[in-house]
C-alpha cells in the first residue's frame, strides 16, 4: 500500500485501469488486478484440488494412509500430484496469454 500512494498518476495507468481510475479521485495510484481470468484460474483450481483430495481418499483406502505405504504408490501418488499442478500451471498460463489469439484447435487440444 505504501508503494502505491507514493507513486502519481500517469497516463499509461490511467489507460491501462480506465475503469478503476474513474472511480478514485487524486494524484495516486491504486493497486489494480483485473479479474479477467480469475474464474477459470478457479475452476482450474478447484478440478485439481478436487482431483487430489480424490487421490488421497483412494490411497486412504487402498494403503491405510495418505502418507507412507509400498514404495509403488508413494512414487505413482507423486507423480500424479505433479501432473495435476503442472497441467494446472500450463492451463492457466496459457488462458492468461493465449486464449484470444487461439485457434479452436488450439482450445481443444489445451482442454
Amino acid at each position: 500500500a505504501i508503494f502505491w500512494n507514493t507513486r502519481t498518476r500517469d497516463e499509461d495507468w490511467v489507460r491501462r485501469y480506465q475503469d478503476v481510475a474513474s472511480r478514485y479521485e487524486g494524484s495516486n495510484c491504486v493497486f489494480a488486478v483485473p479479474a479477467s481470468n480469475l474464474g477459470f484460474s478457479i475452476v482450474c483450481f478447484c478440478c485439481a484440488s478436487l482431483g487430489a483430495i480424490s487421490l488421497l481418499i483412494a490411497r486412504r483406502r487402498l494403503v491405510h494412509g495418505e502418507l507412507g505405504g509400498p514404495r509403488s504408490a508413494k512414487v505413482a501418488t507423486s507423480v500424479v500430484l505433479v501432473c495435476y499442478w503442472a497441467g494446472y500451471v500450463v492451463t492457466v498460463s496459457w488462458r492468461a496469454l493465449r486464449y484470444e489469439d487461439a485457434s479452436s484447435s488450439e482450445e481443444l487440444g489445451v482442454v
